[in-house]
């Protein structure tokens, strides 16, 4: 198991993850120790996917996308991405915008309960600049009706999107 040391026990980097320590603090361990960014704990989860639920700064995750780009493709147990995780922790758009230039390909994948990226982004308030990004990444999205079955429209107007927002589901989908 990647996460875990010859020891046995869970690796520092994951242990620093969860108990929110400081973005410095985190560089060092990644420093002393490169390949702890792409291991997985017992849950299948990433330092990324860590990072993301337990609200670490953008700066630390952007340190462990650096340190594996590839977290961005890979599902956790739960089988959500790390972009899925992101917007279901509301974080920034940068963040998101990371990790969607790092697997534009998230954008048509569904976590396990059936919700593609734009789904998660209205039904959590995200920016409109991020569902901008993520129809620009995935136009399709606006025609696909989530687990709930709704429309990214209906569920823009059931948060009360702004009118911008709903103009541009709108535009991509005019037969909503």
């Amino acid at each position: 198991d990647g996460a875990k040391g010859q020891d046995g026990k869970l690796l520092p980097l994951y242990l620093a993850l969860e108990k929110g320590a400081s973005e410095a603090m985190v560089q060092s361990l990644l420093d002393a120790y490169p390949d702890g960014a792409k291991g997985q704990d017992g849950h299948l989860s990433l330092p990324l996917h860590v990072a993301l639920k337990n609200m670490a700064s953008e700066a630390t995750v952007h340190s462990l996308l650096a340190a594996n780009p590839e977290g961005a493709k890979e599902k956790d147990r739960d089988g959500s991405l790390a972009l899925h995780l992101a917007l279901a922790h509301n974080r920034s758009e940068a963040t998101v915008q990371s990790l969607l230039d790092a697997y534009p390909g998230a954008a048509k994948e569904e976590n396990v309960d059936g919700r593609l990226l734009l789904h998660l982004a209205l039904i959590n308030n995200t920016s409109e600049a991020t569902v901008q990004s993520l129809l620009a990444a995935n136009l399709e999205a606006a025609k696909e009706k989530g687990c709930d079955g709704y429309l990214p429209l209906h569920l823009a107007l059931m948060k009360k999107a702004s009118e911008a927002m709903v103009q541009s589901l709108l535009t991509a989908y005019p037969d909503a």
